[in-house]
């Protein structure tokens, strides 16, 4: 998946490039609860994941998960530019949006992967 973000990136397609952070985004979380045997709290009550705006909640506020300030800030950004590139049909994502929206960009990105790897218990 990270192959796919970066050339995106890389060739100018910021709409892919949003959408796919999105994703990869929605699969850290889950795959944090997973790791630390608590997904039951990120699934409703016919097992299936709950969405991403409740997941991000859910990753931001729970006990069990040590997220730093700034990974919390970059979730909701990410989402935020993921589903205006995925739900709105009039928007385009350039790549200032991405300059806009963080600091550094490839410094954020590296915090939020090293937070939820080692909450997971990745190696």
């Amino acid at each position: 998946m990270t192959d796919q973000i970066n050339g995106t990136y890389e060739n100018g397609w910021y709409d892919a490039c949003a959408v796919m952070l999105r994703r990869f985004v929605e699969t850290l979380i889950i795959e944090t609860f997973i790791g630390k045997g608590i997904e039951g709290r990120i699934k409703d009550a016919h097992g299936d994941f709950f969405t991403l705006q409740t997941l991000i909640d859910k990753a931001r506020s729970d006990p069990d998960l040590n997220l730093s300030r700034n990974t919390k800030k970059v979730l909701l950004r990410l989402k935020k530019l993921g589903d205006l590139s995925a739900h709105n049909r009039r928007f385009i994502a350039k790549r200032s949006y991405f300059d806009e929206l963080f600091e550094d960009l490839h410094l954020d990105m590296q915090t939020l992967i090293e937070d939820f790897v080692h909450e997971a218990g990745f190696k």
